[in-house]
């Protein structure tokens, strides 16, 4: 990037033209490069908005699309930076749990070892005080015992500590991928709704389908979210996703678990309690209650009306797994194309 010299902005008078521009589009240029790294998706997003602003910055250019531009960049920057705020927040969640996955371990080692060393305490004191050959013997059987039971535990102990590690490790290493972002095979919590993502949700359906557990599989889909990011900007359309978020997680049936799919879908897996059939019209009755998002649209106030699309499907032992899943995704990519537009 060529720099610009600021010397003819210190003489008297008015900079060149040329110069000005080059120095404005070196700030656009420079608010895009050096910003911290969150989600790659986001910033690879923040960089191409910033950068389609600041080519429109040029000598051609009027004040006043000169002055769009900037104030672009500067909204493009807002929005990048609370997504990169909960994307940080998210991996601290994350890392909060493989310390207090260490911390279970390290707990679950020193109490089997305690109470190793309070039975081979128990046998010292009684060899101690042993009086016949009889109790002699005894108590060396009891004592093989012992030793052998804590070698057992030991190799236990060794063996879940050896898989915690690993798993932490995993973990690790997917929070802070060379891509940067979560890996999507990996089980994660989603920034924008601080629900656990997609991945969570497929182990848990297919572990229900093993243990022949019949549940309600069934998605939330937010209709023409995506318009509402190209018009209000992703921060705004991350607001409508948790709005949803909260009004689903907090209606739905006891013992429920709510999840971030992909895009604008949210997956919930249900209890068939008392009957299917019951579980689906309570669930169409959540995903029919009429929501409103006060917008902030060019300085007027829109009250935009939220509609939910739902898929419910039934799983139960003869199901399979990945077929659930594809039926969910198809769901999601049929219903993700923006006809209508968003009247403010």
């Amino acid at each position: 990037m060529d720099l610009v010299s600021f010397k003819s902005f210190l003489k008297p008078g008015k900079p060149a033209t040329a110069d000005f521009v080059r120095f404005l589009r070196m700030l656009l240029q420079g608010l895009s490069t050096h910003v911290v790294e969150g989600d790659l998706d986001d910033l690879l997003a923040y960089r191409e908005e910033t950068q389609r602003l600041a080519e429109q910055v040029n000598e051609h250019a009027s004040s006043e699309d000169i002055l769009l531009a900037v104030a672009g960049t500067l909204r493009s920057l807002e929005e990048y930076t609370r997504r990169t705020t909960r994307f940080a927040g998210a991996q601290n969640i994350e890392l909060k749990a493989a310390l207090r996955n260490t911390t279970e371990t390290i707990a679950a080692l020193t109490h089997s070892r305690g109470e190793s060393v309070q039975q081979l305490g128990v046998i010292e004191r009684k060899i101690e005080h042993a009086s016949a050959i009889e109790d002699v013997r005894l108590l060396r059987v009891r004592l093989q015992d012992c030793l052998t039971m804590i070698r057992e535990e030991s190799v236990r102990l060794r063996s879940e500590s050896d898989a915690r590690m690993d798993a932490m490790q995993q973990k690790i290493e997917s929070l802070f991928s060379p891509e940067g972002g979560f890996n999507p095979g990996v089980i994660a919590v989603d920034p924008v709704t601080c629900l656990e993502n997609h991945a969570a949700a497929e182990k848990l359906i297919s572990e229900r389908i093993a243990g022949g557990k019949p549940c309600a599989a069934a998605l939330f889909v937010v209709s023409k979210l995506m318009m509402v990011n190209r018009r209000f900007g992703r921060t705004m359309g991350d607001e409508v996703l948790f709005l949803v978020a909260q009004h689903v997680g907090k209606s739905l049936p006891p013992n429920s678990v709510l999840f971030r799919w992909r895009g604008p879908a949210l997956a919930a897996v249900v209890d068939i309690q008392p009957t299917f059939e019951e579980v689906s019209r309570k669930l169409t009755r959540i995903a029919g209650a009429q929501l409103e998002k006060n917008i902030d649209a060019d300085g007027r106030n829109a009250l935009v009306p939220v509609s939910v699309l739902l898929f419910t499907q039934r799983t139960g032992a003869s199901s399979d797994p990945q077929e659930v899943f594809k039926a969910m995704d198809h769901f999601v990519a049929a219903n993700t194309t923006e006809e209508q537009p968003v009247h403010s």
